[in-house]
């Protein structure tokens, strides 16, 4: 598991070596060291987004299609 620190150095929930390696090379993350990645924006930014999206498509998420309301 690799280790995610936002912007502000906070934990965040680890991830999986091929997701940090996706953030990395999508230029919105760095490595820190080699199990750690930092990332360049704050994901807590995108909440009201996210839940918008969920109530536009009756709480189903786009990528696994459950029903996921909050």
């Amino acid at each position: 598991m690799i280790t995610v620190l936002n912007v502000d150095d906070q934990r965040l929930t680890p991830c999986l070596p091929h997701r940090a390696w996706r953030e990395v090379n999508r230029a919105r993350a760095v490595w820190v060291n080699p199990q750690t990645i930092k990332l360049l924006y704050n994901p807590f930014l995108f909440q009201d987004y996210r839940k918008a999206a969920l109530k536009r498509d009756s709480c189903t998420c786009l990528w696994c299609h459950a029903i996921v309301c909050f």
